[in-house]
């Protein structure tokens, strides 16, 4: 199953399993063995003949911890070109 996590983190790429800071959501994609991907332009705004990367069983976006902005309808329209499912990861405190 290939597994896809999308994040404000400024990474692109998998984390290697002696990842030294695996936090709740870095030990996830550990795990998994997924994949992480920075939201950039190209995942919140539809740009013509752009090259979609690979496709993915699963997409879970993490919610970031210090912001409660709305997620980017864009973001989740795009992330569903690319991913079978969709889910929401919280990072943040429980009362959000």
């Amino acid at each position: 199953m290939n597994v896809l996590f999308v994040s404000e983190n400024n990474f692109n790429g998998k984390y290697p399993r002696d990842f030294t800071n695996a936090r709740t959501d870095v030990a996830w994609q550990i795990a998994l063995d997924a994949y992480h991907e920075c939201i950039d332009i190209n995942m919140t705004q539809s740009l013509p003949n752009v090259e979609m990367p690979k496709h993915y069983d699963i997409g879970i976006i993490l919610l970031p911890k210090n912001t409660l902005t709305q997620l980017d309808p864009n973001l989740i329209k795009n992330l569903k070109k690319r991913v079978t499912k969709v889910g929401i990861m919280q990072e943040g405190p429980n009362w959000y």
